[in-house]
């Protein structure tokens, strides 16, 4: 069923791997004053060969696989204590993604090929589910109930139904090409890019999934082997690390691939701010930071640990997480000392609002002969409605007759004789026609007398907007022994907004 998305900073990164930092950063480079960026000297102590690194969706609570010691870490990022959880079959290759409704984790095993499965309720009893081909990336949608699980030996994608997400099952498979790693859907949902290997033209290619039909749409050439994908909010940008070439900006509606100013070696792991502002990307123990809207280095450090294998920021942007083999670095951020972007100004438009009309012709019915006997006539009008007010607030369209007063058709003085109002009746309203806007949406009359006011037809709240002809058939019950002659009335005809 579908879900909502939540925009989260989408981050997937390169296992723990020992890459050396570029001479170009050969010694720390303070933060400059008014970055809005402070890196904390204190590290969080977690595990011993740490693999990746997920939020919550409050960004209150980390997780962190470890593969020498089978836990998954649990970190309260606001006190920084940290629990664990058992998950047997943890590698260097090993991903986590966490589930929308923050319930369920999903770890990859690729050496026992399986994917473990930990109920955030109760961690001490993991579920293992097999999973061929070494399972490596995962990846949920942020708006279906599916997941996305890369096959590194089968070259494929398996499509888990997550409906329940701690009892997953396999509903088809993609292929994407071999050495298929690293998996991320974009925020909106409509489609993931996975990082893999098209052996026929030898090339490192980003292969993107339509998710609507889950299947290959297209593929994205890349110089060198991605290491971790990172979509910006709107799902406009994605930035891959990749093995030799730094990372890589794609233009995702146009598929357009430039080279960032980031580390132009390899980078291990990339992130994006969830306000797409600022992308951080690492290489070694090396971060730098990038302006996203100019593509421009905002500023770089180096850090004295370990290589970092992971990094993401948390759901409001205000920290990040630079994951080492056994620790964690923590980066705060303060969104009101960013630094400054191009200038924004204010677009402004309006929408006027129209009339509200109704109109129904002159209703003539056939003539009946003169009858010592009750006789009916009947006759066909169109009613017309169109609202052009824009407000969308419905409308309701309603009529009531007077008496028809006779006249005779040989002494105009002569008087008396009338034909009742509540002899004028409508057959039910069997459709209206749509002639411009929206459909229609609302309900119609049924058979019903028109001696005192009625609704004829009516559109909900919400709806209405557009123009719309409504066939009519009204009958008259003519009375036994009514006098030749003509008889006249009126029929008023009344719209309003808001049924």
């Amino acid at each position: 069923m579908k879900k909502s998305a939540f925009s989260v900073a989408a981050v997937i990164a390169l296992g723990a791997s020992a890459l050396v930092a570029p001479a170009a950063w050969a010694a720390p480079i303070a933060l400059p004053e008014g970055s809005g960026a402070t890196v904390n000297s204190s590290t969080i102590t977690v595990g011993t060969a740490n693999t990746d690194v997920v939020f919550n969706s409050t960004g209150d609570t980390a997780y962190i696989p470890d593969a020498v010691g089978d836990t998954v870490a649990i970190v309260d990022v606001a006190s920084g204590d940290v629990a664990s959880a058992s998950l047997v079959g943890i590698t260097a290759n090993s991903s986590i993604a966490i589930s929308p409704d923050d319930t369920t984790l999903y770890v990859t095993l690729p050496a026992d090929n399986h994917v473990g499965v930990l109920d955030l309720s109760d961690t001490a009893t993991p579920i293992y589910f097999e999973l061929a081909g070494a399972p490596r990336g995962v990846a949920f949608s942020p708006t279906e109930d599916i997941a996305y699980v890369t096959q590194d030996l089968l070259g494929s994608v398996a499509v888990l139904d997550t409906t329940v997400p701690s009892a997953p099952s396999i509903t088809t498979t993609t292929v994407v090409g071999i050495n298929a790693s690293k998996v991320e859907f974009s925020p909106d949902g409509s489609e993931a890019y996975v990082a893999s290997y098209d052996e026929a033209r030898g090339k490192n290619v980003i292969a993107v999934i339509d998710a609507g039909i889950n299947e290959v749409s297209t593929t994205i050439d890349l110089l060198s082997r991605a290491n971790g994908i990172a979509f910006n909010f709107d799902s406009t940008k994605a930035y891959i690390s990749t093995q030799g070439q730094g990372v890589t900006l794609i233009d995702v509606p146009s598929r357009t691939v430039t080279e960032v100013t980031t580390a132009k070696h390899s980078a291990n792991s990339v992130a994006v701010s969830p306000d797409g502002s600022t992308v951080l990307s690492t290489a070694g123990s090396y971060v730098m930071a990038t302006d996203a809207r100019t593509n421009e280095e905002s500023y770089s450090f180096g850090l004295d640990a370990d290589a970092i294998v992971a990094s993401a920021f948390n759901a409001a942007g205000t920290l990040a997480y630079l994951v080492h083999a056994g620790s964690v670095t923590v980066m705060d951020f303060d969104p009101a000392l960013a630094l400054p972007g191009p200038d924004d100004s204010a677009v402004s438009a309006s929408v006027t609002s129209g009339p509200l009309t109704a109109s129904l012709a002159s209703v003539e019915f056939a003539a009946v002969a003169f009858s010592h006997g009750a006789q009916t006539t009947t006759a066909d009008a169109v009613l017309l409605a169109d609202d052009q007010t824009g407000l969308l607030a419905g409308w309701d369209v309603t009529m009531q007759a007077s008496d028809l007063e006779w006249t005779s058709p040989i002494d105009p003085t002569k008087t008396g004789h009338t034909i009742a109002a509540s002899e004028l009746s409508l057959d039910g309203v069997v459709g209206v026609v749509t002639d411009s806007g929206d459909e229609f949406v609302g309900t119609t009359t049924d058979l019903v007398s028109l001696g005192s006011a009625v609704s004829v037809v009516a559109a909900s709240d919400g709806d209405g907007n557009g123009s719309y002809s409504v066939p009519l058939t009204f009958n008259l019950a003519v009375p036994a022994n009514a006098p030749a002659g003509s008889y006249v009335g009126t029929l008023t005809t009344t719209i309003s907004s808001a049924p």
